[in-house]
Formats: C-alpha cells, sequence, structure tokens
C-alpha cells in the first residue's frame, strides 16, 4: 500500500454516506478551482472520520497529478483500484495517467478493462473535466514527460534537475533500463562513480544491459582503482574479443590511470589499436601545411565548457586572434555553456560535431584545410580516436599523451608544456611556460589576510582512482617525518561519502586511518573545496592526482602547493603548471625528496609563508595579458616549426 497522506488516526468514526459525498464533492470542487491544499485539507479530515477508502485515494491521486506527481498519482489510484475493483472511475483514472507518463501497455490495458466495469453509483464527478478522457489522452500520449525533461535538463548541463526527472522516470518504469542508465551516467559526470555502479547493477537488474553500458561500467570500475574489473568489462563489452575498438580504448583508458602501468603493455595496445583503426578508414588526400598565412590549427574535444579540466587552456583560445594562429574547435560536447560560447565566439570558427559521424567529422576537417589537428581528449570517454585514423591534416598533436606511442598512430608529437615531460626527446612539443594561461577574472588572495590552522595539516585532494598502494606509500613517507603531522582528505572530490566504503579499507590495511581525517562536504562542491581549503596547511599533489585547475583554485586561496612529478605527461599536469607560472621550487622528482619538503613546511611557519608570498607575487604577473601572449607565442613558433615553417 502506498504512503499515506494522513498518518494519524486510525479510529473508525461514524460519517453517513452523505457526509462523505459531501466532503468529496468539496475536494472535487477545490481540485477544479486548483486548491490542492484545500482538497487534501478535506480528504484528511474525512480520512481522520471515516478511515481510508478507495473514493479518498482515488482524489488524492488526483491532487498528485496536478501537482505533476505521476509515480505517486499511479500509487495511489492502483490502491483505489485494489479497495474497489469494479469502480470503472478508478480503472479510467489509471489509464489516463499511464497515458500522461508515457505508459502505453499499462495504459491500454486499463482502457480495456474499463470497458467492462461500471461508473461509481453516488459520486459522479470523480473523472473530472480537467483530467480529460482516455481516448483523447491516449491518442495524444508522447513519450515519458519526466524523461524528456531529464534528457532536456541533461543536455543543458542542469544535472540536479536531471536526476530529479530522471529519477521519477525510474519510480514510473522500474523495470526498464533507460532511466538507470542516465542516471548513472548523471553521477558519473558529478565525479560520483560509487553511486553510477549501484545505478548499473540496478540497469543490470531490468535484463536490459547493452553493449554501451558495459563499457560505462569499465569507466565506473576505473574511476574507483578496480582496474582489474574496469579490464574485465571492457572486454565484456567487447564480445570478450580485444579485436575491438571500443574495448581496446577501454583498456588503455584504464592503464592511463593505473600508477606504475608497464609502458611495453600501453605500446603493444597502442599498436593493436592502431591497426584496428586503420582498417577500413579512408585516408583524406595528402595536402602540405599552407606556406604561409595563419597557421590554420584545428581542436577536436567534446570538454569545450567550465569544469572539465580544462579551463586554464581556455585563455589561450580566447586570446588566440591576437597570434599567428586561427583556432578552429570541433566540438562534440553533451552540452554547451558560458564558456563553450565564449570560446566560440573568439576563436575562426566553432563546428558543433555532435551529430556527425567520425568519416564525415574528418572530411568536415580535412576540407577546412586545418594545418595542425590538436586531440584535446585522447581515450577519455570523450575522445574520438577514428577521426584522427583518417589523417585530416597534415600535422597531428595529442595533447600530454606518452611521447612513446604517440608516432604509431601517425601523431607527430606529443604537446604539453615543458614541465609535462620528464624527458624530451623527438616526438614532444614543450611550450616553455606551459600549455595554460590564467583567467583573468580570478583574483589570487593576498597572503598577509589569510589564515591557515597552523596545526601541520596537509590537504590531500586525489579522484578516488589515485588512491593506489603508490600513492600510500608517498603518504607513508611524509607521515613517517613528523608523527604529528595529519592528513586531511577532500572526500567529495573523491565520490563523497558513499566511496569510504571502497576507500576506508584501503587505507586501514596501510595503518593510515587513525591519522587521516575527512574534510567536511557541503551541498556544492565549490563551498567544500573552499571549506577545505580553509583548513589545510599546505595541499599535496602525487603525480598530477591533485589536478592543474585545483592547484590553480589553492595558490588563489593563498594555500601553497607542492608537486611530485610522475613519470607520464599526464602526471606531471601540476608540475607543468607550477613551474610555468615561476614556483619551480615546490615541484619534485625523488619522491623521499618531496616527503622531507612537505615535512618542512608544514615545520616552518617563515618558509611556508615565504612559498605562499612567491606564488602570489607569479599569479600577480600572470595576470597581465603580455603573459598571456607570451604563451601564444611559444605555442606558435613550435606549431609553425613541427610544421616545417618560419616562426
Amino acid at each position: 500500500m502506498p504512503a499515506r497522506f494522513v498518518a494519524g488516526c486510525r479510529e473508525k468514526l461514524s460519517v453517513t454516506a452523505t457526509e462523505k459525498t459531501t466532503a468529496l464533492t468539496e475536494a472535487l470542487e477545490a481540485l477544479a478551482r486548483g486548491d490542492q491544499p484545500g482538497a487534501v485539507q478535506t480528504v484528511q479530515s474525512l480520512v481522520a472520520k471515516s478511515g481510508e477508502s478507495a473514493e479518498s485515494l482515488h482524489v488524492l491521486g488526483l491532487v498528485a497529478i496536478q501537482l505533476g506527481d505521476l509515480s505517486r498519482a499511479i500509487e495511489l489510484m492502483k490502491a483505489a483500484h485494489e479497495l474497489d475493483p469494479a469502480c470503472r472511475d478508478y480503472v479510467d483514472g489509471l489509464a489516463i495517467v499511464f497515458a500522461r507518463a508515457g505508459r502505453l501497455n499499462d495504459s491500454l490495458y486499463y482502457g480495456k478493462l474499463a470497458t467492462a466495469l461500471k461508473p461509481h453509483a453516488d459520486l459522479p464527478g470523480l473523472l473530472p473535466a480537467w483530467l480529460g478522457n482516455f481516448e483523447d489522452t491516449f491518442a495524444n500520449m508522447r513519450d515519458s514527460t519526466y524523461f524528456q525533461e531529464g534528457m532536456q535538463a541533461y543536455d543543458a548541463g542542469q544535472l540536479d534537475a536531471a536526476i530529479d526527472c530522471f529519477e521519477k522516470e525510474a519510480e514510473l518504469y522500474p523495470g526498464e533500463g533507460r532511466a538507470w542508465r542516465m542516471l548513472s551516467r548523471v553521477m558519473m559526470r558529478l565525479g560520483r562513480p560509487v553511486e553510477a555502479l549501484l545505478l548499473l547493477e540496478a540497469l543490470r537488474s531490468c535484463q536490459d544491459f547493452a553493449r554501451e553500458d558495459y563499457f560505462l561500467l569499465g569507466r565506473a570500475y576505473e574511476a574507483i582503482g578496480k582496474f582489474d574489473k574496469a579490464i574485465d568489462s571492457h572486454l565484456q563489452g567487447a564480445g570478450g574479443e580485444i579485436r575491438h575498438v571500443t574495448g581496446l580504448i577501454g583498456r588503455l583508458s584504464v592503464l592511463a590511470a593505473k600508477q606504475g602501468a608497464s609502458v611495453k603493455e600501453i605500446v603493444t595496445l597502442e599498436e593493436r589499436l592502431a591497426g584496428l583503426l586503420s582498417s577500413g578508414v579512408k585516408i583524406m588526400p595528402e595536402r602540405p601545411v599552407a606556406a604561409e598565412g595563419k597557421l590554420k590549427v584545428g581542436l577536436v574535444s567534446g570538454r569545450f565548457r567550465a569544469g572539465t579540466g580544462l579551463d586554464l587552456f581556455w585563455p589561450l583560445l580566447i586570446q588566440g586572434r591576437r597570434s599567428g594562429l586561427d583556432f578552429f574547435c570541433y566540438s562534440h560536447n553533451e552540452y554547451d555553456d558560458a564558456m563553450t560560447r565564449r570560446i566560440a565566439g573568439a576563436v575562426a570558427d566553432f563546428i558543433d560535431l555532435r551529430d556527425v559521424n567520425d568519416p564525415t567529422a574528418a572530411t568536415i576537417i580535412h576540407n577546412d584545410e586545418i594545418d595542425i589537428l590538436i586531440d584535446l581528449d585522447g581515450y577519455l570517454e570523450t575522445g574520438r580516436a577514428m577521426i584522427f585514423a583518417s589523417k585530416p591534416a597534415p600535422v597531428m598533436l595529442r595533447v600530454r599523451s606518452m611521447p612513446e606511442t604517440v608516432a604509431v598512430h601517425g601523431f607527430q608529437a606529443s604537446l604539453a608544456g615543458q614541465g609535462g615531460f620528464s624527458q624530451a626527446n623527438r616526438h614532444c612539443l614543450a611550450i616553455k611556460d606551459g600549455l595554460f594561461a590564467l583567467p583573468d577574472d580570478k583574483l589570487p588572495q593576498d597572503p598577509a589576510l589569510s589564515a591557515r590552522p597552523g596545526r601541520r595539516i596537509l590537504g590531500w585532494k586525489p579522484d578516488l582512482n589515485r588512491i593506489q598502494r603508490h600513492s600510500i606509500a608517498i603518504i607513508e613517507r611524509i607521515l613517517d617525518q613528523d608523527p604529528s603531522i595529519r592528513i586531511s582528505l577532500f572526500v567529495q572530490g573523491c565520490g563523497g561519502i558513499a566511496a569510504l566504503d571502497y576507500l576506508e579499507p584501503l587505507l586501514e590495511k596501510s595503518g593510515l586511518l587513525p591519522r587521516i581525517d575527512y574534510a567536511e562536504p557541503c551541498e556544492k562542491m565549490k563551498d567544500g573545496l573552499s571549506q577545505f581549503f580553509q583548513g589545510v596547511d599546505l595541499l599535496i599533489d602525487i603525480e598530477g592526482d591533485c589536478g592543474m585547475d585545483r592547484a590553480f583554485e589553492a595558490l588563489c586561496a593563498s594555500l601553497p602547493v607542492i608537486s611530485l612529478a610522475g613519470p607520464r605527461p599526464q602526471e606531471r599536469t601540476v608540475t607543468e603548471f607550477l613551474t610555468g607560472v615561476g614556483l619551480a621550487e615546490a615541484c619534485y622528482e625523488d619522491a623521499e625528496e618531496f616527503a622531507k619538503a612537505c615535512a618542512e613546511l608544514l615545520r616552518d611557519r617563515a618558509v611556508r609563508s615565504g612559498l605562499k608570498q612567491k606564488a602570489y607575487d607569479c599569479l600577480m604577473a600572470e595576470r597581465k595579458t603580455e603573459r598571456v601572449l607570451a604563451r601564444l607565442q611559444q605555442l606558435e613558433t613550435g606549431l609553425n616549426s613541427l610544421a616545417g615553417r618560419e616562426g
């Protein structure tokens, strides 16, 4: 039975049939005026005197319809039908509300059933005029409103609204998979992979688990650090065949996230993937780089918006017209935002490829006569490797990829800042001051106005899948330096409270748990991060687990950041950033030296204050437009050289 609108009195008092009919008629009249509170109050009063009845449940179902809660309406009207299965009005009501919800089979079932029943003998208004009739509602039935509204919210980036709609859809259609599928996608977008896994299990129970869902499951396992399960899921999605492009890309994504992954294994998989991508792909006709004029630089990504890890790259594009580069953005964003529109208005052209397949996209890029094409996404879920397999531009680069693998796919180089490469070679295009520029709307806080706990609290903000044995060993080295150091872990950024079931056993096994505190979460991630920054003395980055954007936000909050560089470019993003802004002394290549430096900074307030002041001075200098233009000039020089042109 449904949860009751009335939870109080269960004692049935004497009410005449006339009094009952009068009360219900008053409630129906209130609904005709749009007075839902008045209708509910009248029904509550009646139920308190006479107990629940089929009529009262049905009227409350009508209230739920007016309030837009179709799942609740169905629940209440089904209860009314169970109490009085011979009444046509309750069945007709169910047929109408199921049609409104887009549930064709259920609507048709109750619509046919109603023809064999008789209407209520004493209460003719149970199917009010505002409700409509079954025939018209069924004829105009469309797909579930909740799902449509959820997709509209998802496409607009309004993820909280999308969750609300998809949850209501799941209540209406618990046995169908699409709502569970979209909810899991939203949770992955929000950085809550543990919840995404639970939703994917619900999807599996619907017997509606498609090939694409195994790949999503693989991404979710990858995000929580269950790498073996991630690889198994990608293999299942590929039908157990390793000769499957999406499965191979999934495996490479897993290895990219796994600390200490074998370079040889990665190169072997890259070679296998290159063979698959090239088979049956139309290679675009060769065309030389234009001998003169501005270089036409194409960028392919599904992340042309805020909050996708590229926020510090966008200022370069926005100022691009002031350089010798013309930027062409080939976007397949799932949704656009204000930053998308700002980028689109600043670059030479912004082309939406969302509904364009890979061969057509490659043809468009080739016809645009792009000189240099840059892959911003690699093997992320937003990557589109097939476009590059067609070789639509004479020169191709991939941002922060392993130099050992770029030539396998016909790329000329891996592109990053100078600090992004541990050892540069001919497959590296290193931009001296980094592949980023600071936004003009973010002002760093004066360190003289900031206060820190001073209790030797070390802040750690990794993604959940970066909390591995390797990074835990680094944390142990730091704690060994000083028994008074404590770690504050930003759990909200690790997948939320739900992630603790995965996280705590790992921390407990290593013996770290007694010295780790969890930063208090907030409703909004931005507020939680700000509170976290205020509660720690130093933020650490272990092989890129902090992220370039978060490191910048910490420095703007007058929180010093110290980084241990990893061997691969994607593990050196924070080192690249700190080096580029003039804070190379905060970057380390050796784990033992890094651990000692962390302890010293926590112990010595003066040293820490000096680093904070230097960071402030560096960021203030970086805000000048000439610094952005200088990086653009470095990028232009590097690209021209790679393309065989004079800078």
